[in-house]
């Protein structure tokens, strides 16, 4: 097993988003959107990362909160992800981790269609067996979800998806 970090959440600086950054779907005119993470009120929250506001969109109590100050999820060995399907605050194997409450739950990384094709991304929230993403100027939940996954080969061969094999900036 290699002891490399699967994937790393690199801070944006200058508004200077990093390489390697992991594309989690498309907005209108194909402009990609990115999974980033910020904090909000003590939680670190995943959410989307519209470059062209040079900012990230958390869900969080209802709103959907904007911040310039935030880390973008990067792939720098180029594995293989995957969006796999599931509900009701299930998460797969594989599942990459993208946040916490202030409490410690684990929030994953989840997307769904908004407004149409307008893919949001946002935290699965297990213990309330919803995703919850930011579109418009408001918290949206679903039920029923994408959830961003490490191929299932890939982690059954390295054996460490998940918080295990991320680092942030600081190499944490």
């Amino acid at each position: 097993t290699n002891n490399q970090p699967i994937f790393e959440w690199r801070s944006v600086t200058n508004d200077l988003l990093p390489l390697n950054k992991c594309v989690a779907g498309h907005r209108r005119g194909g402009l990609p959107i990115y999974v980033g993470r910020a904090y909000h009120n003590y939680h670190l929250i995943p959410g989307t990362v519209l470059p062209t506001h040079d900012c990230i969109y958390v869900p969080y109590n209802g709103s959907a909160h904007h911040y310039t100050s935030y880390e973008v999820l990067t792939n720098p060995n180029d594995y293989k992800l995957q969006w796999i399907i599931s509900s009701n605050g299930n998460v797969p194997k594989g599942a990459i981790k993208g946040g916490h409450e202030s409490n410690g739950e684990i929030y994953y990384i989840g997307r769904v269609a908004c407004g149409g094709a307008f893919e949001s991304i946002g935290k699965v929230h297990p213990s309330l067996e919803v995703l919850y993403v930011p579109y418009g100027s408001k918290e949206w939940c679903f039920e029923e979800y994408e959830v961003l996954c490490l191929e299932t080969e890939v982690s059954d061969e390295d054996d460490n998806s998940g918080d295990d094999s991320v680092t942030d900036s600081d190499g944490d």
